[in-house]
């Protein structure tokens, strides 16, 4: 069976995927986000700036994201020296390098600004994961197959943990983010060190040492990792094995050097920004062992992570059986480091990480579970077999949707309770947006305009409603119903005053469907506004049509009663 001709059909599916759901014309989807901005920022910096005060980043934020700064990531820790430094260590950068550098050439030769952000650099970033993550999946393919796993089983496992778990959505979805890279580390320490089994031979000492330097200039935690290695070379035959191969003729010297330099470079870049040879970047963001978050971790509907992805539970049970067969020691070796893993980082001070999909800082991991889920469905009848892969297949397809749903804001990563979780389940359309309003506001009258309006490239604006007399303090509710066949529309909801002095819009694009539905929102002034004001429909952008059913204003009043 080629299993790597499964692989890469794998990873033309995710790519499918991407291409499909992701619109890399649109701010909120550009591969450069979040804190993939802190990450990549080494690169621009090194390579097209030599700024290591990364003051082209405000710049940047105004040719690719809003202006209005709600995209803009904070990364720069500020030092008690008065210095700045990136918050995050640098170890993602290796792992973009070459992809950046063939961005900055290509960028080059077709003209395009090679400022490191344009395109095909954000384009670069997506291909550095599509090609670690296929590189994971044949290194892991080759170290089970050098433990003796069937390749059917192999090939079932890897299925199960790309398409039942959160790293769909790190693949499809969010590329902002390490746990990839992890990913990829983590399989290759495992293959690494079945080969040093083999070949008995200090040279791989040195390569995994060159891994785990990469792995810990990525994210220190992955020290974490090295604990797996006796379940792939128990420490009884490996401290022998060394001490019976030892010998300064053969010892490694060149590859721990690498491994030095490796990790050398954090501190080198820590001095070239602050002056500092040592540094927290980090600022107040810290480790509490004593205030762990066990089981909102594991199960919370914010971000739980077996609750998000359930499927890894059975990975879980499978593995620990399968361990546990091979040995008791392996059996309370994986379960031990697991729970520790577990502990430590849901002791993080944002137990969440943020928004997402699930606990990302786990997938960096998920080889061990890969490798013991294809280990005990080889213990499995057929008709066993075929009950685990008719489950798989379910909470594949419900993994899938709630990668969706998170990515579309239907449910919201990190925010998301019981009642939403629920109430949203399977649940593939947006939420129009509602307005509350506030009990102490008093209501003063309604306009409407009830003519039917189709948007196109012909007639770009809807009839207008005019509010010639206002209360003090007003406030405005606008309630429409819209129809359409893009989200891709830039359709506005626009109120203004007279000449423009006070003007306000409203984007509903990621709202509208086929079928028209009422979307409102709160349009509250911030000054004294020149009657009269007007509210209308632009969608003066695009060529997509947009339907307006029905316009209505409502306005009131915000002083006190």
């Amino acid at each position: 069976m080629n299993a790597t001709r499964w692989y890469v059909s794998l990873v033309l599916l995710l790519v499918t995927f991407l291409f499909i759901q992701r619109d890399f014309d649109d701010a909120y989807n550009r591969p450069i986000i979040g804190d993939a901005k802190a990450y990549y920022a080494y690169l621009p910096a090194l390579f097209i700036y030599q700024d290591f005060t990364y003051s082209f980043v405000d710049e940047i934020e105004d040719t690719y994201y809003l202006k209005d700064g709600s995209l803009s990531k904070d990364f720069k820790v500020r030092q008690p020296n008065g210095t700045y430094v990136n918050k995050t260590f640098p170890g993602a950068a290796l792992f973009y390098l070459p992809f950046f550098l063939v961005a900055m050439v290509l960028s080059w030769l077709t003209g395009l600004p090679v400022d490191g952000y344009s395109v095909l650099f954000q384009w670069s970033i997506v291909a550095a994961h599509l090609f670690y993550f296929l590189a994971a999946l044949v290194i892991l393919d080759k170290f089970m197959a050098l433990r003796g796993i069937a390749a059917k089983n192999r090939i079932a496992s890897l299925l199960m943990v790309t398409l039942t778990t959160n790293v769909f959505f790190y693949m499809v979805y969010d590329h902002s983010v390490v746990h990839i890279f992890g990913f990829f580390g983590c399989s290759l320490l495992l293959f690494l060190t079945q080969k040093g089994k083999e070949q008995n031979s200090w040279k791989y000492v040195g390569y995994v040492g060159i891994v785990m330097a990469v792995m810990l200039l990525t994210r220190p935690t992955n020290a974490m990792m090295l604990f797996f290695v006796p379940l792939v070379y128990p420490l009884r035959e490996l401290v022998p094995d060394l001490k019976r191969e030892f010998g300064w003729r053969e010892f490694p010297f060149h590859l721990f050097a690498v491994a030095a330099i490796v990790l050398f470079l954090a501190p080198l870049l820590w001095k070239i920004q602050t002056g500092n040879w040592i540094v927290y970047s980090y600022g107040d963001e810290k480790l509490n062992l004593l205030q762990p978050n066990l089981m909102n971790f594991l199960f919370s509907y914010k971000k739980g992570w077996l609750l998000w992805s359930p499927a890894l539970i059975l990975m879980l049970v499978g593995s620990l059986l399968w361990f546990m067969r091979r040995s008791r020691v392996s059996g309370f070796l994986f379960t031990g480091v697991l729970f520790s893993i577990t502990y430590v980082f849901s002791s993080w001070w944002i137990w969440t990480y943020g928004m997402g999909m699930g606990q990302r800082t786990m997938i960096d991991y998920y080889p061990v579970l890969v490798w013991g889920m294809a280990g005990f469905l080889a213990l499995l009848s057929k008709k066993a077999k075929i009950g685990v892969f008719a489950m798989m297949a379910f909470l594949a397809v419900i993994n899938m949707v709630q990668a969706f749903q998170i990515h579309r804001f239907i449910l919201v990563g990190g925010e998301t309770t019981k009642e939403t979780y629920w109430e949203h389940f399977l649940q593939l359309k947006t939420d129009p947006p509602k307005t509350i309003i506030p009990p102490d506001w008093s209501f003063v009258e309604e306009f409407w305009e009830k003519e039917r309006v189709l948007l196109n490239d012909e007639n770009h604006f809807s009839k207008s409603i005019e509010l010639n007399s206002l209360p003090e303090n007003p406030a405005f509710e606008v309630q429409v119903n819209l129809g359409g066949q893009n989200r891709k529309s830039s359709a506005m909801i626009v109120m203004s005053d007279q000449n423009g002095g006070w003007y306000h819009a409203e984007y509903p694009a990621n709202f509208i469907y086929k079928t028209p539905r009422a979307v409102s929102y709160l349009f509250i002034p911030d000054k004294k506004l020149k009657l009269p004001v007007k509210c209308y429909i632009w969608n003066g952008d695009t060529s997509d049509e947009v339907l307006v059913e029905e316009l209505k204003v409502s306005v009131y009043s915000m002083s006190a009663k």
